[in-house]
């Protein structure tokens, strides 16, 4: 009977987040037939249950990746606010980066608090014009704040994207804690850099 409880422990200790095995090298990853990505080594696809626990989406991105330690996550995810399309089907284009740029920078302030803009801007990135966001702000920890029963707040260092592929609107993600932003900006950076979007 001890045995087996012992057994019964061991297994759920050992279960964690079922995180898969990370990338031993630098790999090209192709998340749609229009986007592709080179992430580092060590970092690998996020298991729906951790996308839950520390996102709380309801509904997927379109990829989701993190480091083995699950403290720095890139995530890519397509627009859904059909109130931005006005009242239409309308489409957007490039020419309308601007418009969505101010948008998007509404957002980020209304999400987040004590925002400090690193880089902000409309930029050609690999041939493709982006809007950029990086930032470090404060964002409520949904994990935290379940736990403790009340809001518990987190400083985060940000990289965002933004681009018009196929008529829509798709945004790149990088976080990671702030206090780490020295180890990861710079990894931050080159995925970024390294998305290739057609």
């Amino acid at each position: 009977m001890q045995t087996t409880i012992l057994a019964l422990l061991l297994g759920f200790l050992t279960l964690g987040t079922g995180l898969a095995q990370g990338f031993k090298k630098d790999t090209k990853v192709k998340i749609t037939p229009y986007i592709s990505v080179t992430l580092p080594a060590g970092f690998a696809p996020m298991p729906d249950m951790l996308i839950v626990r520390k996102y709380g989406a309801y509904r997927p991105p379109l990829a989701m990746y993190t480091s083995m330690d699950e403290v720095a996550d890139f995530g890519v995810n397509k627009l859904v606010n059909r109130s931005l399309k006005a009242q239409t089907d309308a489409d957007f284009y490039e020419q309308d980066l601007q418009i969505l740029a101010g948008f998007y920078k509404s957002t980020i302030l209304a999400l987040h608090s004590n925002v400090v803009f690193l880089q902000e801007g409309i930029r050609e990135v690999n041939g493709k014009r982006v809007i950029i966001y990086e930032f470090v702000g404060e964002v409520k920890d949904e994990e935290k704040s379940l736990m403790m029963g009340k809001p518990q707040m987190v400083r985060q260092y940000s990289h965002l994207r933004y681009a018009v592929i196929n008529n829509e609107v798709h945004i790149f993600n990088f976080n990671c804690p702030a206090q780490v932003r020295d180890k990861w900006q710079p990894i931050g950076q080159r995925i970024m850099d390294s998305l290739e979007l057609q």
